[in-house]
């Protein structure tokens, strides 16, 4: 039970607290401008942060992807072993579709250079690639595994009679076809998941 020296000592208390606060708020107002620079220059800090994070992550999944496809340098059967995909559907679920077309397009167009297989016919690619870049806007309610095998499925809906038609072979394309859906369902149901989670 309290006693009348712990309440009057529990109103002292309060009291002091409360002309501290009220001091505090007073101090605010008097320096409001080094305040609300501090504020700002916080604020300018943390936007720079994101902006910094986030042309890191798009250099870096065209970096990842470009190395995904240094290996048709050596082999020129198109197999369909890639990361480009991977870093498109990864960052337009991050940034939107303009990053993730950004990083389609140049992770193959660096990756066509370092293999020196640049020809008339990559325009196909070009534009299946943009084309599921500016898509994953429309997926933000979807998981990622189903996001990018749907994505995979309507690229190489765009991309296998593209090239049949520019004259590549039915039986290349059609292996690149095969070895490519499989290798992204693995990838979009283990890996793109785990990697997702971890830069959300």
């Amino acid at each position: 039970m309290l006693k009348g020296a712990d309440i009057r000592q529990w109103a002292r208390s309060t009291s002091v607290l409360q002309h501290r606060f009220n001091d505090a708020v007073a101090w605010a107002f008097r320096k409001r401008t080094p305040l609300f620079a501090a504020i700002i220059l916080l604020l300018a800090v943390f936007f720079l942060f994101s902006f910094l994070k986030q042309l890191f992550l798009i250099a870096f999944f065209i970096a990842l992807g470009s190395a995904s496809l240094f290996y048709n340098r050596f082999i020129k059967t198109s197999i369909g072993f890639e990361l480009i995909t991977l870093g498109v559907v990864v960052i337009g679920r991050l940034y939107g579709p303009f990053p993730a077309m950004v990083v389609g397009f140049f992770s193959l167009l660096f990756a066509e250079l370092f293999a020196g297989s640049l020809q008339h016919k990559t325009i196909v690619s070009f534009a299946g690639i943009v084309t599921i870049g500016f898509l994953t806007q429309y997926f933000s309610a979807a998981s990622i595994t189903t996001e990018g095998i749907i994505l995979v499925i309507i690229y190489n809906a765009i991309i296998i009679p593209g090239y049949i038609l520019l004259g590549s072979s039915p039986l290349r394309s059609g292996l690149f076809l095969v070895t490519h859906l499989v290798f992204s369902f693995w990838l979009f149901s283990s890996v793109a998941p785990v990697v997702y989670r971890f830069l959300a």
